[in-house]
């Protein structure tokens, strides 16, 4: 008996090229180019707010790589 998994990923692949799984990708890429965006413009914003003074932009720098 197939998981669930490998049951959509059969299903999946029998559907190769039709305008679902074209809908999906282009969605999928639609999404991600938004979080990457909002990503992207909080970081700059929170760095730029932090400019001035030298001690907070480190600890925000260390806060950003986990240190």
């Amino acid at each position: 008996m197939l998981s669930t998994s490998e049951h959509i990923i059969r299903s999946w692949n029998q559907c190769i090229g039709s305008d679902l799984q074209k809908s999906y990708r282009s969605f999928r890429n639609l999404v991600t180019s938004k979080m990457n965006k909002a990503k992207f413009d909080y970081y700059k914003k929170e760095f730029t707010n932090r400019q001035a003074n030298q001690n907070k932009k480190w600890r925000f720098i260390n806060k950003i790589l986990n240190r």
